[in-house]
C-alpha cells in the first residue's frame, strides 16, 4: 500500500502532536493537583488555627451540660469551611470526648497517642499525598494541655476539581490537534505538494515529447524554488537535444541522398570503364586510354569522399590525434599560390596573395593546412565566375589570420548559419555544374579547432565572399 507524501507527515505530526498532548496533560494535572492539595492543607491549617481555641473552650464551658450546646458551638465554626467534616475531641491518653458525627467513619485514620499528646499540630496524609485530618492541640491560658481537637478533612473535591481540568484540557488538546493538522495539511499543499504536483505534470508531458509544454518556475529561495529552476533547466535541455537529434537525423538523410547521388557518378564511369576495357573487341587505344583517365578521376573522387567521412568520424569521436609540427605560414603559402594562380588563370581569373608583416609560425600539420587552405580556394574558384580571388596572410597578437576573399556569387544569410554543419549542402551547391559533397567546410573547421583556431564566413549575394581562418601563433 502506497502511503501518498501528505499522509505520511499529518501522521507523523498526529504522532508528535499527540505526544505533546498527552505528556502537557499529566504534567498539568500533577501540577494542578499539587497546588490543590498545598490549598487545601493552608485553609484547613488555618481554619485549625483560627477554631482550636474557641472550640476547645466551648467543650470546656458545656461539657457538663450536653452535647447539644457543644454541637452547635462546633457547627458555627464548622459552617465556615465546607472541607471540614467532622470534628472529634480526644484527651491526651486517646479517649474520645466528643464526636461530630456519631456514625462510625471507617475511613478516617487512627490518631496515634504521640499526634494526641504533643503541643505541635499534626498533619495526616493519605496515600496520594491529600490532607486527611489535621490534629490540633487545645491548650489552655494556664498552659495545660487538655484535649486534642481533629478535624476530618474532605479532599472528594481535588479529584473533582481534577478530573474536570483533564477533561478540559484534553478537550483543548484535540482541537489544538486537529486546528493544528488541518493547518500543517493546507500549508503542505500550499507550500509543497501543489508545486511538486504541477512539475510532476510538466514533467510528464516532457517525457511525451509536448514540445510545447511550460515548466512552472516558481520565485521561491527555497529547495522548491530550486527544483523548478532544475526542471526547466533540464527540459531546455532536454528540447534542445532533441532539436540537434533531429537536425543530426536530417543531415544523415540528406548525407544519405547525397552520397548516393555523388557516389554513382563516379561508381558508374568506373563500371563503364571497365566493361569498355574489358571488351576484347574493343582495340581502340584512344577509347582505352580516355577509359582508364575516367577510372582514374572517378577513384581520386571516390577517395576524396571517403577520406573525408572517416577524417569527420576519428574527430568527432576524438581519436583524431594530429602529429603538429612548426610551419612558417608565408612560406608555406607562397608555395601554394604558384599552383593556385595556374588553376585562376585556366578559369580566366585573377589572383593575388598579400602577406602582411614577418612571417609567422603556427603548430600544426602541414598536410591538414593544406587540405583547409585546398578546399577554402577549391569552394571560391568553383563559385567565382568573374573577377578574382585574393589570399593575405596577417599576424594580429597571438594568432595569424588567412583569408581568401572572391568576387563570386556569395552565400544566403539564411545558409550561412548552417555553413559548418555536417553534410549541409546550401541550395547553391545543388545547381553546380560539378560534385561537392557538403563535407568541405564542416571537415576543415574540426581540424581548426583541434589546432585551438577558429573559422568564420562574410558574404554578400553577387558580391562575394569571404573565409577567415585563424590560428595560434608560437612567435
Amino acid at each position: 500500500m502506497r502511503l501518498g507524501l501528505r499522509l505520511r507527515v499529518v501522521g507523523f505530526v498526529s504522532l508528535v502532536l499527540f505526544a505533546i498532548v498527552g505528556w502537557a496533560v499529566v504534567m498539568f494535572s500533577q501540577s494542578f493537583a499539587s497546588r490543590l492539595r498545598d490549598g487545601l492543607l493552608m485553609q484547613a491549617d488555618q481554619f485549625a488555627e483560627l477554631a482550636t481555641e474557641p472550640i476547645g473552650e466551648a467543650f470546656l464551658q458545656y461539657k457538663d451540660s450536653g452535647r447539644v450546646r457543644i454541637t452547635q458551638q462546633i457547627e458555627n465554626f464548622v459552617a465556615l469551611n465546607d472541607t471540614i467534616t467532622n470534628v472529634n475531641i480526644y484527651d491526651v491518653s486517646g479517649n474520645l470526648l466528643y464526636q461530630q458525627n456519631n456514625s462510625s467513619d471507617t475511613s478516617n485514620q487512627t490518631v496515634s497517642d504521640q499526634a494526641l499528646q504533643t503541643i505541635d499540630t499534626t498533619y495526616l496524609y493519605s496515600q496520594d499525598n491529600t490532607i486527611q485530618q489535621v490534629v490540633s492541640p487545645y491548650v489552655e491560658d494556664t498552659g495545660v494541655h487538655r484535649y486534642t481537637i481533629v478535624y476530618q478533612i474532605d479532599s472528594s473535591s481535588i479529584s473533582a476539581d481534577v478530573s474536570r481540568t483533564v477533561n478540559t484540557t484534553i478537550a483543548v488538546g484535540i482541537a489544538v490537534i486537529a486546528v493544528t493538522i488541518l493547518a500543517v495539511s493546507l500549508l503542505l499543499e500550499l507550500l509543497l505538494l501543489k508545486p511538486i504536483s504541477k512539475l510532476q505534470q510538466a514533467a510528464e508531458s516532457v517525457s511525451k515529447s509536448d514540445n510545447n509544454t511550460e515548466i512552472p518556475v516558481f520565485a521561491r529561495n527555497d529547495e522548491i524554488g530550486d527544483l523548478s529552476r532544475s526542471v526547466e533547466i533540464m527540459a531546455n535541455k532536454l528540447q534542445a537535444d532533441i532539436e540537434q537529434l533531429r537536425g543530426v537525423d536530417k543531415s544523415k538523410s540528406e548525407f544519405m541522398a547525397l552520397s548516393s547521388h555523388y557516389l554513382r557518378t563516379p561508381i558508374t564511369v568506373l563500371k563503364a570503364c571497365m566493361e569498355l576495357l574489358g571488351d576484347s573487341k574493343n582495340n581502340n587505344q584512344k577509347s582505352r586510354a580516355l577509359a582508364i583517365a575516367n577510372a582514374t578521376q572517378a577513384t581520386e573522387k571516390l577517395y576524396e569522399l571517403t577520406e573525408n567521412i572517416l577524417l569527420i568520424a576519428r574527430f568527432q569521436v576524438n581519436t583524431g590525434d594530429i602529429e603538429s609540427e612548426e610551419v612558417e605560414i608565408n612560406s608555406f603559402l607562397t608555395d601554394l599560390c604558384t599552383t593556385y594562380k595556374v588553376q585562376a588563370a585556366d578559369k580566366g581569373l585573377d589572383f593575388t596573395a598579400k602577406f602582411e608583416g614577418q612571417d609567422s609560425t603556427v603548430n600544426i600539420s602541414k598536410e591538414y593546412l593544406k587540405i583547409i587552405i585546398d578546399n577554402v580556394f577549391s569552394n571560391a574558384l568553383h563559385f567565382t565566375a568573374s573577377g578574382g580571388i585574393t589570399l593575405q596572410a596577417a599576424k594580429d597578437n597571438n594568432a595569424v589570420s588567412i583569408s581568401i576573399t572572391d568576387t563570386g556569387r556569395g552565400i544566403a544569410q539564411k545558409e550561412l548559419s548552417r555553413l559548418f554543419e555536417g553534410f549541409h549542402i546550401g541550395e547553391d551547391f545543388m545547381t553546380m555544374t560539378e560534385s561537392h559533397t557538403g563535407l568541405g567546410l564542416y571537415t576543415i573547421k574540426l581540424i581548426i579547432e583541434k589546432h585551438g583556431g577558429n573559422i568564420s564566413v562574410t558574404s554578400e549575394q553577387d558580391k562575394g565572399t569571404c573565409v577567415t581562418i585563424t590560428l595560434p601563433s608560437i612567435q
